[in-house]
Formats: structure tokens, C-alpha cells, sequence
């Protein structure tokens, strides 16, 4: 049997006027690999501006939310600072590359199901007045949860830390 790969990028398409449509569905190892072919797709077709569809997006790895940040912010911003009860659980991570879509004009769908690394990337691009946020206040928690194997195979999640966006 092969492994069954789902795409998180559901659609990706033009309107007129040079606008393009992504829509993500959730943050897996391969959604910034994912987004950012479908941006340079769409760059390549004459995109002039981008809207970012996060709605129900219940989230998923952080590390992929920072990744996807990077596609749209320029230079070593803040993306999310990760504050847990012991500060050397603590950490901040920022942007460190060229964007790909740097500057162009760019807006974030979110509704009340948006969560976790999706308002983490929303989040941070509304802070560093990268994008406009359009839709309902979103689901909120700003909770960090760690997963513990255990010996039956099963696995506890326990809340650990909450994240913080820029401002």
C-alpha cells in the first residue's frame, strides 16, 4: 500500500484583475513547500495581489506556520514568541529569508474555526502590516501543546505553553 498524501493547498486560482486565491486547509510538514509553489504558480500567471484563505483552518505544526510567515515577510521579524512556565522552555522565532511575495498587497481570510497556526500566521502578518485580516475574530486560545508517547502506544497531549504574536 502507498501512503495516502492529502494536500493542504486546496485551490489555487486567478481572478481578473491579476488577484490570486489560496486556499490552505491545514499546517503539515509540506504546506509551506505546498503554498509556496502555488504563490510562485500564480506569480508566474501575473499575480498582483494575493488573498489567503485560512478559514477553518484548526491549524497544526508551528514550524510550518513560521515557514509560510517567511514566504511574506522580508528580512528577521518576530513571528511568534512561545512563553511556558519554565523560561528555558521559552522561545521567539523570527523570519530569516527573502520573501517570495514581499511586498504586493495581501489579505487573510479568517472565521471563527481559524486556529492555532493559522492565527499565528494571521496574526503576524496583521502585526508587521503585511496583510488585512477580513472575516470573524477567530477561535483564540493561543495554547502550545506537546504530545507524550506512552508505553501502551498511546499518546497524552498536554497544554504547555502559550504563543504570542508580535504585538
Amino acid at each position: 500500500r502507498k501512503p495516502v498524501v492529502v494536500p493542504t493547498v486546496t485551490r489555487h486560482f486567478m481572478l481578473t484583475g491579476g488577484v490570486g486565491v489560496i486556499r490552505l486547509s491545514s499546517f503539515t510538514e509540506r504546506s509551506a513547500a505546498e503554498l509556496r509553489r502555488s504563490v510562485e504558480e500564480l506569480l508566474a500567471a501575473g499575480m498582483k495581489s494575493l488573498v489567503l484563505d485560512l478559514r477553518d483552518n484548526t491549524g497544526g505544526l508551528t514550524d510550518t506556520a513560521i515557514g509560510i510567515c517567511e514566504l511574506f515577510l522580508n528580512g528577521k521579524k518576530l513571528i511568534v514568541a512561545i512563553r511556558a512556565r519554565r523560561s528555558e522552555d521559552s522561545s521567539s522565532y523570527f523570519s530569516d529569508g527573502e520573501a517570495v511575495f514581499p511586498n504586493q498587497p495581501l489579505a487573510v481570510l479568517i472565521n471563527e474555526f481559524t486556529a492555532s497556526s493559522s492565527e499565528i500566521v494571521a496574526g503576524a502578518l496583521q502585526d508587521h502590516d503585511r496583510a488585512v485580516i477580513v472575516g470573524e475574530n477567530s477561535y483564540g486560545k493561543g495554547l502550545v501543546q506537546t504530545t507524550f508517547p506512552l508505553k501502551s502506544g498511546d499518546v497524552l497531549k498536554i497544554t504547555t505553553a502559550r504563543y504570542y504574536t508580535p504585538s
